[in-house]
């Protein structure tokens, strides 16, 4: 009798801790929570089930603001908790939204938790699927995130994140991006981002495409470190329809700024296969520095020239081919309404010492010389200096026009030689030049007005 009378004691303990549990453990379990994290994770209205199954309708995470010491909030809302001990242990939180302070927003989803090694709950395995995600422009569904979580300095390592649709849309660009895959070597969520290091890479499996650009793959990667992060971007098969231009490869490297959240002024721009139908031009590679510094964009680069034809729509006037580029660019932005000033500066360099110079001012209707790439821009105030220089004798030409927009008969020409017949004949032997076209050429330059030996022509 006293061994039942023991038993019966017993289980009116369990039953009494039991409902202990469930009355007070919500008030016992919300303060301890609170306490071991600091007030970073809060819980609002928790209930705890028979099987002692959690459920919460509110969970507030505050997090650090990386350039920022400020904390930042996290409300999850309509979470539940199971858990198990068996021989898959593991702790699942299901939840209805996320919201945070900086715009994301998460529809449905679960997070499972389960310890690297049976009974170990300092080292995690973390599994986690959204439904949908929102996050400045950017939309994604059927997000599936996984990573590695220690629990002593809530360390997250080896991080991935695959979207399986995914686009983006904000004021200056919108496009599909489809599959997406994000990895992200280390990070600590309670610490700001510019006191980190970590690597991350960012791959778009089936590129982008807008109506303005188009690229088959991209993959943006980069090392995080002292307060900065250096990145690579690398694009494949891209496309601009606007243009018709096509370009194998690109690849642009630059710095962001994390504490003060600003891109540093500095890039390097590669090209590879580059390749234009108006004009028909093939640029086999291409490599320069880029400057954006406020209103002013800077480029200086060298490019290695396939092939350029020169024509009219009836004729082909010169075939160039395996020569040099180089390419000095200014364009200052500001003034009255969207107007850029753009300078260049050209050299084209060719085999049989012949070459020709470039030197060009004129006004852009729009607020940046960027735009220009996928938009047709109208030029105004235009004057441009520029000599064919062939083996020691040179043509020199100046352009102007001072219409707003110029069109091509509001162009002024200046074309003068100082020994038309040497120059001729250096052009017609360096076989560059189609020879049907370079009697009309000679004829033309003869119709000027005389200097010494060469002769002045305008129109």
């Amino acid at each position: 009798m006293r061994l039942v009378r023991f038993v019966a004691v017993v289980v009116l303990i369990c039953v009494g801790v039991w409902l202990a549990a469930l009355t007070l453990g919500p008030l016992v379990l919300t303060a301890l929570i609170e306490r071991v994290t600091g007030g970073v994770v809060q819980l609002s209205h928790v209930k705890v089930s028979p099987r002692f199954d959690l459920s919460a309708s509110s969970v507030n995470i505050r997090t650090a603001s990386a350039g920022k010491r400020e904390k930042k909030g996290l409300l999850i809302e309509d979470v539940d908790l199971s858990w198990s001990l068996r021989s898959d242990q593991h702790v699942k939180i299901n939840f209805g939204s996320v919201n945070a302070d900086q715009g994301a927003v998460a529809k449905g989803g679960y997070l499972t938790l389960s310890p690297t090694v049976p009974f170990g709950w300092s080292e995690f395995s973390i599994i986690a699927e959204v439904k949908r995600l929102s996050y400045d422009g950017l939309e994604a569904e059927d997000v599936v995130i996984s990573s590695g979580l220690t629990r002593s300095d809530l360390q997250l390592t080896d991080i991935r994140a695959d979207f399986s649709v995914a686009s983006i849309a904000t004021q200056a660009f919108a496009s599909d991006l489809g599959n997406v895959s994000i990895s992200i070597s280390e990070i600590f969520p309670q610490r700001p981002l510019d006191a980190q290091s970590f690597e991350f890479e960012i791959r778009l499996l089936e590129g982008v495409k807008s109506k303005d650009i188009e690229a088959k793959t991209l993959l943006l990667s980069g090392v995080a470190s002292s307060g900065s992060v250096s990145f690579n971007l690398n694009a494949l098969d891209i496309a601009i329809p606007v243009r018709a231009v096509n370009v194998g490869a690109v690849t642009l490297e630059g710095s962001y700024d994390l504490a003060a959240g600003i891109l540093n002024p500095n890039w390097l721009l590669m090209l590879e296969e580059f390749r234009s139908i108006s004009p028909p031009l093939e640029i086999a590679s291409y490599e320069g520095a880029v400057r954006m510094d406020g209103s002013v964009l800077e480029h200086e680069a060298r490019g290695k020239l396939q092939k350029l034809d020169l024509a009219t729509k009836d004729i082909v006037i010169a075939e160039l081919a395996d020569g040099w580029v180089d390419v000095v660019l200014r364009a200052v932005s500001g003034g009255r309404g969207p107007q850029t000033n753009l300078s260049v500066s050209a050299r084209l360099s060719l085999p049989g010492d012949v070459s020709f110079e470039l030197d060009l001012g004129s006004a852009l209707d729009v607020a940046s010389a960027i735009e220009c790439l996928t938009k047709k821009c109208e030029i105004s105030k235009l004057d441009a200096d520029y000599a064919l220089k062939v083996r020691g004798e040179m043509l020199e030409g100046k352009t102007s026009c001072m219409s707003t927009p110029c069109r091509p008969i509001d162009l002024m020409h200046r074309l003068s030689t100082t020994n038309t017949e040497a120059f001729m004949t250096s052009l017609a032997d360096s076989k560059l030049f189609n020879p049907l076209v370079l009697p009309v050429a000679y004829m033309e330059l003869r119709r000027g007005r005389e200097n010494g030996a060469g002769h002045i022509i305008e129109y």
